[in-house]
């Protein structure tokens, strides 16, 4: 089973785009487990937009990784310490910055559709 973490941009972005995750996370990896950090529930907690509430409760759904860093941090230390496949993110610096250390990196295109970042991305 396929480790993938989630960061706050794609969480959020589930609600925005109504985009059906586990779907297209089993359409590009197969069978897989999500696992959020602690400091992404705790940011979706502080942003208080509906679609940010939205996904804190289902970021509750999923695993959560105790991590003793905050926000893009959390993330790139969820990723090694549990050697994850994938990190899905919608933010380009750290999709830039996982990549350039050897992560793989899934983020949304077309609004609905997950697909792997390639570094020679555009900004």
């Amino acid at each position: 089973m396929q480790k993938i973490i989630l960061d706050t941009s794609a969480l959020i972005s589930i609600f925005e785009n109504s985009l059906n995750i586990d779907a297209e996370i089993d359409r590009l990896v197969g069978e897989h487990e999500i696992i959020v950090p602690s400091s992404v529930v705790t940011e979706l907690s502080l942003i208080g937009k509906r679609e940010a509430r939205m996904a804190e409760r289902l970021a509750s759904r999923y695993t959560v990784f105790d991590s003793r860093r905050k926000g893009d941090d959390s993330v790139a230390e969820a990723a090694k310490s549990l050697g994850a496949f994938a990190v899905v993110t919608n933010d380009m610096r750290l999709a830039r910055e996982l990549s350039s250390k050897g992560v793989r990196v899934m983020t949304l295109r077309s609004g609905r559709k997950l697909d792997f970042f390639r570094s020679d991305e555009a900004l």
